[in-house]
């Protein structure tokens, strides 16, 4: 990026001029970041750029109006991080790839849409307060979306219990009640963690879409609740062409102690799961007895081959294996 001459006014020329000003020099890459713990607060007007194609915003109160990037055509990556929400916001854009949203406050009380319907690749990672609606996706290749903490009152605004939702009410469309895995059924590569035990993926499950294109998907633990594991069953059922299948159980990772693979055949499978799965990576801290159960249920897939590089975890697979054919065998 070439300098930017200094406008030609009073030296008190504050931040939001700055910031409207750099805009209206024909920038490509802008990034704005508040090393204030309060938040600053950008005039709520449309971003107007024939030449911006990246936007990044750190600490800023958002608006909606400001939200609003259809006068933006060549932006194509954008990046809010630890941004807050003063109003009830909707994200648009016709021209976005990117989109990375960490760590903001998006509201509680009205859902924010996001309409992106050209996007590549999304990141949701954080405390994001109400979850936001996902519009759809066709392009989608690559999708994370973390939830990893809660509100000062101990409680996650991603739940969601009741049919007429009034975060929900006026943003979904049509018969569709999914929030996000509607939005995010075109991904071709997937990962959903969250630490609560309740949320709105649940809610989205009842009326879970097909998966036509995920290839790759990793999930952690809290999908994979015993005795029936629901969430894991109906994804998997709803996945035709998954490929790989990662489960993060009980481990925060990057580094997980034990890490074991089941490679798949044709004659390993049962019709239940896709055709081209081909393994399912399980990384775990110990193989306990929630891992056991995890296990066994894949078993009922007809998916227990189990390999590891280390010795001691693919003794505790051997093991596991044996105390399935003792049970066949009682039963």
């Amino acid at each position: 990026m070439g300098k930017i001459a200094q406008p030609k006014t009073s030296p008190k020329f504050n931040m939001n001029q700055w910031f409207w000003y750099v805009v209206t020099c024909g920038v490509r890459m802008f990034r704005l970041e508040n090393l204030r713990r309060d938040g600053f607060h950008l005039e709520d007007m449309h971003i107007v750029s024939q030449h911006l194609t990246r936007l990044d915003l750190v600490g800023i109160y958002l608006r909606n109006m400001l939200c609003d990037f259809s006068s933006c055509p060549s932006l194509e990556h954008l990046e809010l991080d630890t941004c807050y929400w003063c109003s009830d916001i909707n994200i648009s854009s016709e021209s976005l790839k990117h989109l990375a949203i960490t760590y903001c406050d998006l509201g509680i009380e009205l859902r924010t849409l996001i309409y992106v319907p050209n996007l590549v690749s999304l990141m949701l990672d954080g405390h994001l307060s109400c979850a936001p609606v996902l519009g759809c996706m066709p392009s989608l290749q690559d999708a994370f979306v973390r939830v990893t903490l809660v509100n000062n009152r101990g409680s996650y605004f991603w739940d969601c219990d009741y049919e007429d939702c009034y975060s929900c009410y006026g943003i979904i469309h049509g018969n569709n009640m999914c929030v996000l895995l509607e939005g995010l059924s075109g991904a071709e590569n997937l990962a959903l963690i969250s630490e609560s035990k309740t949320f709105v993926f649940g809610r989205d499950l009842e009326q879970c879409p097909t998966f036509s294109k995920l290839k790759t998907l990793v999930l952690d633990d809290h999908w994979c609740v015993a005795p029936d594991f629901p969430a894991l069953n109906c994804i998997l059922k709803h996945s035709p062409v998954l490929e790989k299948l990662t489960l993060q159980l009980f481990s925060k990772g990057p580094q997980h102690k034990i890490e074991m693979i089941a490679r798949l055949t044709s004659m390993d499978r049962s019709v239940a799961v896709s055709e081209h799965l081909k393994a399912i990576e399980i990384k775990c801290e110990v193989v306990g007895e929630e891992v056991h159960k995890v296990l066994k249920f894949l078993c009922s897939f007809n998916i227990c081959k189990l390999t590891n590089d280390t010795l001691s975890a693919l003794y505790i697979s051997l093991v596991f294996l044996h105390m399935r054919d003792l049970e066949t065998k009682i039963e």
